[in-house]
This record gives C-alpha cells, sequence and structure tokens, in this order.
C-alpha cells in the first residue's frame, strides 16, 4: 500500500514538472517551436515521460489552458453567490476569459491554433475547440438557461445553436487579434457587438451590466 501511494506521489510531481516545463518553453519559444525533447529536458525526466502522461504535446497546452482558466471560473461561482444576474456573468466570463487569451503568448498560440483546426475542420485530436473550450461551453450553456428563465434573454433564443455560432465568433476574433495585434481592443468590441445579435441582448441592459 505504501509502494502504491510512493508511486502515486512520483506520478503527480513528475506530471507538474512537466507542466511547468511545458509553461516555462511555450512562454520563451511559442508552443510550435517547443519539441517533446525540449520539455523532457527542461523538466529533467526522460523522452517518454512526457508521453506517458500526456498523449500529444497540444495536450499539454490545453491542460495549462484548462488550469489558467480556474479563477474564472471561481469567480463566476462568487459572483452567483453575491446574486448577480446570470447574463452579468456571461459578459464577466467572456470579458475574462478574452482578457486571459490575449494576454499570455502560449496562450495565444493555443488560440490561434484552435482556430484553424476549426475553420479547416480537422477535429481529430486534443486540440480541436470543443475540447479546449469544453467547460467554457458548458458554462455559457448553463448560464443562457438561467437568463432565459430570469427574461433577460428572449426565451425563444436556441441555446445550443447561439452556443456553438459565439464559441466560433470568439475563436474567429482571437485569431485576428493574434495576427492583428495592435488593434485588439477593436476587435474585441466587434467581438461584443457580435454576442449581443447572437444571444439577443438588449444593449441597454448590457452596459447596466458592464458600468
Amino acid at each position: 500500500m505504501r509502494s502504491n501511494t510512493k508511486r502515486a506521489k512520483q506520478k503527480r510531481e513528475t506530471r507538474k514538472r512537466i507542466l511547468e516545463a511545458a509553461a516555462s518553453l511555450f512562454d520563451e519559444k511559442g508552443f510550435f517551436e517547443t519539441s517533446p525533447t525540449d520539455i523532457a529536458k527542461e523538466a529533467g525526466v526522460a523522452y517518454g515521460s512526457v508521453y506517458a502522461h500526456f498523449e500529444t504535446k497540444g495536450e499539454i497546452l490545453t491542460v495549462l489552458h484548462l488550469e489558467n482558466q480556474e479563477d474564472k471560473f471561481k469567480r463566476i461561482s462568487a459572483l452567483k453567490r453575491e446574486g448577480r444576474r446570470p447574463i452579468e456573468q456571461l459578459i464577466y466570463f467572456i470579458e475574462a476569459i478574452w482578457a486571459e487569451d490575449t494576454g499570455e503568448k502560449a496562450l495565444g498560440n493555443l488560440i490561434a491554433f484552435t482556430s484553424y483546426i476549426w475553420v479547416h475542420g480537422n477535429t481529430s485530436n486534443n486540440l480541436a475547440p470543443e475540447h479546449v473550450y469544453k467547460r467554457f461551453i458548458d458554462i455559457a450553456f448553463a448560464l443562457v438557461e438561467e437568463a432565459k428563465r430570469d427574461g433577460d434573454l428572449s426565451p425563444d433564443t436556441d441555446t445550443e445553436k447561439s452556443v456553438d455560432i459565439a464559441v466560433a465568433n470568439y475563436l474567429d476574433c482571437i485569431r485576428q487579434a493574434w495576427y492583428d495585434q495592435e488593434k485588439k481592443d477593436e476587435i474585441r468590441e466587434k467581438m461584443l457587438e457580435k454576442m449581443i445579435h447572437i444571444f439577443r441582448v438588449d444593449p441597454e441592459l448590457l452596459e447596466k451590466y458592464k458600468s
């Protein structure tokens, strides 16, 4: 029993070292310029250990991306406890994720790549948008349903279709922002305008919750 516990601890520590090494290298060199060999060397582990914990380099970046979103998910829970309406939580969530995705080099590489995959229809690996943004999609879906019940969104809103279109719009805007960072703020405003139309949000209500 003690031996199994020790192995499990070593496994967790190795996984953590791989993630920390990858995060450092992705930030320094970029996702595409970093090889699994680089990650293994930086982490001080055998090359095979990287693939023992992660199927692909893309999966490593996906895990890092999801872990970096944890504080946003916690903030959503806090807003809910404060009694904030679902539409306000949704607005915060979209803007918070945008700020994170356009503020980190490694995450920018991830989003640019997922956007490429989305456009080209190649969703056969762990960088597929529905994998990377699964929790994002689940939370957005739940908030839209709650906003419909509260009367902030039209009860006729097709939640599944709206969320799918919103994610596609978001990824497209992220891709644009990373190819033209000088226009990042302008692209962000256009992204939010599209979200208003997609979810059919009352602009006055949106401004009220953003202020």
